[in-house]
């Protein structure tokens, strides 16, 4: 099944959270991360208003490779289990 991906960003493209990758050091973006079964399902949910306006964040379409990128401060495992998870709530 093909997935999509989307990205509300809670501050900036480089505002962190967490801890440290053990290995890497990296650490991942924070916000949070959502997987929708359609592109539309994935559209609108960025479309949507976004319910605090006090909210810095933003929301944007991102394929695997970028969330990959922006969770980085997990591991490859807990990474793939998180997509794995989430891909059957759909």
């Amino acid at each position: 099944m093909k997935l999509f991906y989307g990205f509300h960003y809670h501050g900036g493209k480089n505002t962190t959270t967490g801890e440290p990758h053990p290995i890497t050091g990296r650490m991942s973006i924070a916000g949070e991360l959502k997987v929708f079964a359609t592109k539309e399902a994935r559209d609108e949910w960025i479309n949507e208003e976004i319910a605090h306006a006090s909210d810095p964040g933003f929301r944007e379409a991102i394929n695997k490779k970028q969330a990959r990128e922006l969770c980085a401060g997990c591991s490859v495992a807990d990474f793939n289990e998180y997509i794995r998870l989430e891909s059957l709530l759909l």
